[in-house]
């Protein structure tokens, strides 16, 4: 609840979108909050290239005509909106299936049951790491835009991939050390998770699954963790620093399934109009 009300206390403050003024036709309020978002004067060439870009995606759409609902589950368009779709619900989906909720969920069951600690200590060691959890999704905010969304999804995956695998291992050890470099582990997949990714059908088989074939469960999310990242380097493209308009341009100019294998569509711009 406190969340949710500081959420609406702060919309009344929010701008409107650029684009959504300039469908409007007016103009210069939405050249002035692109200047704002790129502190810079309504006159800069970089806020003025923006508006153009805006002003002319508005002019081809308008051109093309009414979207039916049908163009937005193929690719016969030149937006090509369903490798869209597919690609927005691409890092959704990774998130949901890298094993995350398996540990979540069962974090302090796995501690008590399959690794001897106690009621007590089990729940202890969940809290931190779940306190971990929340502290460390702040510092991707600080680094992903310089090192890229791409780069950062592809190696958040491989991180996540060796630790299940470690933690698989160190379950089947059933030792003291096995015990604490499984916690360890639960502890840095956890983190790595949140540097490039931002499911009930998980939650539902990780007990069954435990039963029957203890710690190799874990071998199966570091293989699905590891496929993240062929699939993240040949299809997904890099939008940092590009604006939505550029993005439209990827697609309309070179489009192809496997986006990711054209360096010009995975080149991470560092200025504020992607130029």
């Amino acid at each position: 609840m406190i969340f949710s009300s500081l959420v609406l206390c702060c919309c009344p403050f929010l701008c409107d979108t650029p684009r959504w003024l300039a469908q409007r036709g007016e103009h210069d309020k939405a050249r002035h909050v692109i200047a704002r978002l790129l502190d810079k004067d309504d006159h800069d060439p970089g806020v003025t290239g923006q508006l153009n870009e805006i002003l002319e995606a508005i002019n081809l759409e308008a051109a093309d005509g009414e979207t039916s609902w049908s163009e937005v589950f193929s690719n016969a368009t030149k937006s090509r909106n369903l490798q869209r779709v597919l690609l927005g619900m691409g890092p959704y989906m990774m998130n949901q299936w890298s094993g995350v909720n398996a540990l979540c969920y069962y974090l302090a069951y796995i501690f008590e049951r399959y690794l001897g600690f106690s009621t007590r200590m089990a729940l202890i060691l969940a809290s931190v790491a779940f306190t971990q959890y929340a502290v460390m999704s702040w510092p991707p905010y600080f680094y992903m835009d310089k090192l890229g969304r791409r780069w950062s999804v592809i190696l958040s995956s491989a991180g996540c991939a060796i630790s299940m695998a470690l933690i698989a291992g160190c379950l089947l050890a059933k030792n003291s050390a096995g015990a604490a470099g499984a916690v360890a582990f639960s502890f840095l997949f956890l983190r790595l998770l949140h540097s490039g990714h931002t499911p009930i059908v998980v939650v539902m088989i990780t007990p069954i699954a435990m039963n029957a074939i203890g710690g190799n469960y874990f071998w199966i999310w570091a293989i699905v963790c590891a496929s993240f990242c062929p699939l993240t380097y040949v299809f997904a493209i890099e939008t940092s620093g590009r604006t939505l308009e550029q993005i439209d341009q990827i697609f309309y100019n070179k489009p192809r399934v496997l986006m990711g294998l054209n360096k010009e569509n995975t080149r991470v711009y560092q200025d504020d109009c992607g130029g």
